[in-house]
């Protein structure tokens, strides 16, 4: 299971920075502040949604798995896999604020 999932983050970074590559390719000498800005943001959201996208399907999975061993538990398990699963939601929301803050509000730019 850790060598699947490794081994799927190790190729997603790759192919984003080999688009990365391929974005910067049109016009090399200007690469700004913004820009970079951009790419960042756009690595980190991904890389958030990856990650919560990964912890969501392990939570869903053993909640499934809980409810199967004892059926009388089946509604507490999916209560409280139903608030793990909104905690887990906010990562990405997180990620995102920062994101449009990274884009619009960059406070390197000033």
């Amino acid at each position: 299971m850790f060598k699947k999932v490794s081994s799927t983050v190790i190729n997603t970074i790759a192919i984003m920075i080999a688009f990365t590559a391929c974005a910067f390719a049109a016009d090399a000498t200007n690469i700004n502040a913004a820009s970079m800005a951009i790419v960042a943001s756009c690595i980190g959201l991904g890389l958030a949604a990856l990650g919560v996208g990964i912890a969501q399907g392990m939570a869903v999975s053993k909640s499934v798995e809980a409810a199967g061993r004892n059926p009388e538990s089946t509604s507490k398990v999916q209560l409280l896999m139903i608030l793990g699963l909104a905690f887990l939601e906010t990562v990405v929301i997180y990620a995102l604020v920062v994101s449009l803050l990274l884009i619009f509000v960059n406070p390197f730019l000033k």
